[in-house]
């Protein structure tokens, strides 16, 4: 987390947003599908 934040702070806020974004879905999907393997 404290890295994440150090970058953001470093990088201009449209660019580290859509990053964030990006970081974001790219979790959600990975979380998703190992989910899924789980179950099936």
């Amino acid at each position: 987390m404290r890295t994440n934040f150090q970058k953001r702070k470093t990088m201009p806020k449209p660019f580290s947003c859509i990053l964030n974004v990006r970081l974001a879905y790219q979790a959600y999907i990975t979380e998703h599908t190992t989910r899924q393997q789980q179950f099936i």
